[in-house]
């Protein structure tokens, strides 16, 4: 709500709220709980070659997630297609437009 509040244009903090959830949700996830299922003593039937895979898709995850907020952080926001250039970080083109 604080965000909401004080923040006039929420597509960056979207963007970056979803491309964290879609790269933990696919690759970060698995690789912990299986982890966190061996570190109990469970066997869960994988061998060294599968957990190797595992921690494979892990980094993956998180190299997912740097990358994409930092292009995310280092990119002109764009409004309809069109470079928000003025520095604003807001959309001007659904504002009325002065005739005078």
């Amino acid at each position: 709500l604080l965000l909401a509040v004080y923040v006039p244009d929420l597509g960056w903090p979207m963007a970056l709220t979803g491309l964290f959830a879609q790269s933990i949700t696919a690759f970060l996830i698995p690789p912990v709980l299986l982890w966190t299922t061996l570190r109990r003593g469970r066997d869960v039937g994988y061998n060294n070659i599968q957990l190797l895979w595992f921690f494979i898709v892990f980094l993956f995850g998180v190299l997912s997630c740097t990358l994409g907020s930092i292009k995310l952080m280092t990119t002109t926001p764009e409004c309809h297609g069109h470079p928000i250039a003025d520095g604003s970080g807001s959309c001007k083109c659904l504002e009325p437009q002065s005739t005078g």
